[in-house]
């Protein structure tokens, strides 16, 4: 968050049993209680504030409606509730902001320390709330409904003999020094003497009964500064635009806006050993079980390795070398989760220039499964690879053919792609570098990829389900490593490295991409961008993993909106 006033909080996570969330958390942002204008200083304060928060789900930002129930306690833990509990059903969160509207009446700040209890579940549902842990205790504005201070101006017995010093006098609280008998009759006469319309009070002359502003306090020296004073608890006469959120108060009274654009994006590096160079040729998919599962090569060891997340935005990960003989592999990459929740993998054994096919034994790739060398099947070499599962569960591999200096196509016949189906080759010459290959919603293969020739990136819509033909399509100038994948809207989206080293992010508009929309991702003064990949995630928002080329180190970027933009 960047804010130290905003507690964190979070619950939930998609696609898991709203019980089992229990244990995550909710993020609830205190950004300040904003606090709407008052007509007039006579007019009362009012016992509601709004609240402003973010909710997030598995990590990433939730939207939808929730029903929300927040309760007052004396305690941290344990204690008592004060007043009754505040139930709102509907609750609507977008991009995991929300702000509801408060109220526990005036007896529940009486100058004491609060704690809200927040409980939480989908609206509608007939499951009990989740209560978040730990109550967040409400400081500053709530209380100012009863001011420690403002105690004194509330009544008039037990005032100090010495009262509230004005110049060395104090204050009449009536003119004729009847005197008034409360803080608003009070307000009143002092009203009046700032107008001028209260000449004994604006005098000072002719003094009777006493009335503490605040008890100790010293330093107004005529009737206004009084009036401020007992008029202290007025409330800000600003709100913010829409789309921000109350970020703090100046001293001259003014208030300070700012929005959530620092959530849009968060990254994490998660292998980095000290020795090796790793994170090369890095590709992603989203397991069964809605986490990442990335393989990747371990460039000092030459070998092929996956990254298993634990969480929906990869911020931890369980790491394991699937495949390390004596040749150098695991270049060229891809991952792919078949409909049997188990990943295959397709890279480049670069001592031979063969073709390789790694099919996983469990969802986290945690042990040995079938390798195959597939060169004498589609006849020659490969590089660039990319492998995709249709509904089928038979996969489709794309790769650059050297031989032929061309995109090339195979179809496998079984799970772990030991024999081909179909083998075809297309976009000749030098077609085919860095290519990405992903079933869109028809079935039908669609391939990113690198035009060497002309340092354009370009996208295939495959006609059939071999992809022996297709509609090719410009993307736009790149320097290669491209990676595709069907966003939530079942349009694909795109990252790739373009020619300045950084991660570019494109939104296609249609179903062949020949319209984009595209984004920054990250664009440091490192090389980035490098062996990309993407997919959607659990949640339907795009994240990546790339390398860093000048740390030598692998990162992921989960994008927090559709678009990968604040």
């Amino acid at each position: 968050m960047g804010d130290p006033a905003r507690p964190r909080k979070q619950v939930g996570g998609t696609g898991v049993p709203w019980r089992a969330r229990a244990a995550r958390r909710l993020i609830a942002l205190s950004c300040g209680w904003l606090l709407a204008h008052v007509a007039s200083a006579q007019t009362p304060l009012g016992t509601e504030f709004t609240y402003q928060g973010r909710l997030l789900s598995a990590g990433v930002p939730a939207a939808g409606d929730y029903e929300m129930r927040f309760t007052l306690h004396d305690a941290l833990i344990a204690g008592n509730p004060v007043g009754t509990a505040v139930t709102l059903p509907t609750v609507s969160v977008t991009i995991g902001l929300f702000t509801v509207s408060l109220n526990f009446g005036a007896a529940a700040f009486v100058g004491d320390r609060r704690w809200l209890e927040v409980e939480v579940k989908p609206a509608g549902s007939p499951a009990a709330y989740v209560t978040l842990a730990p109550r967040q205790e409400l400081t500053a504005a709530p209380n100012a409904l009863w001011a420690l201070k403002a105690a004194d101006a509330s009544t008039l017995g037990g005032i100090a003999s010495s009262g509230y010093l004005l110049s060395g006098a104090v204050i009449p609280l009536a003119q004729g020094g009847t005197g008034a008998t409360n803080a608003t009759d009070a307000r009143a006469n002092l009203v009046a003497a700032k107008s001028g319309d209260n000449s004994d009070i604006t005098s000072l002359s002719g003094l009777t009964t006493p009335l503490s502003i605040a008890q100790g306090g010293t330093g107004a020296v005529n009737a206004v500064d009084a009036l401020t004073a007992l008029n202290a608890q007025a409330r800000l006469a600003a709100s913010c635009p829409a789309g921000e959120y109350l970020r703090g108060v100046n001293a001259d009274g003014s208030i300070v806006c700012g929005t959530f654009t620092e959530f849009f994006i968060t990254i994490t590096t998660l292998d980095d050993p000290p020795a090796n160079q790793v994170g090369e040729y890095t590709s992603l998919a989203i397991g069964a079980d809605g986490l990442p599962v990335i393989s990747y090569r371990d460039a000092t060891a030459a070998a092929l390795k996956v990254a298993k997340c634990t969480n929906a935005a990869c911020t931890a990960a369980t790491i394991t070398t699937v495949d390390d003989p004596a040749d150098f592999v695991g270049a060229y990459t891809s991952i792919a989760v078949a409909p049997d929740s188990l990943p295959v993998i397709s890279y480049r054994d670069n001592t031979s220039g063969a073709l390789m096919v790694a099919k996983c034994p469990n969802p986290a790739c945690s042990g040995p499964g079938p390798i195959t060398n597939m060169s004498a099947m589609v006849g020659g070499t490969a590089e660039y690879t990319s492998i995709a599962v249709g509904s089928d569960n038979l996969p489709i591999i794309s790769f650059h053919n050297p031989s032929y200096a061309a995109l090339s196509v195979v179809k496998c016949a079984n799970p772990a792609c030991t024999v081909p189906l179909a083998i075809g080759s297309l976009d000749a010459p030098w077609g085919g570098r860095f290519s990405s290959i992903v079933i869109a919603p028809d079935n039908l293969p669609i391939i990113s990829y690198w035009d060497s020739a002309n340092s354009l990136a370009k996208v295939l819509k495959c006609a059939n389900i071999y992809c022996t033909g297709g509609t090719i399509t410009p993307l736009g100038a790149s320097a290669g490593y491209t990676s595709i994948a069907i966003g939530a809207d079942t349009l694909p989206i795109i990252s790739y490295q373009d020619t300045a080293n950084a991660l570019r992010f494109a939104k296609c508009l249609n179903t062949l991409c020949n319209a984009t929309a595209i984004a920054t991702v990250d664009d440091p003064a490192n090389l980035v961008g490098s062996y990309t990949s993407i997919k959607k995630g659990a949640d339907g928002l795009p994240i990546m993993s790339y390398r860093d080329a000048t740390a030598g180190a692998l990162k992921v970027a989960k994008c927090l909106k559709a678009t990968c933009t604040p």
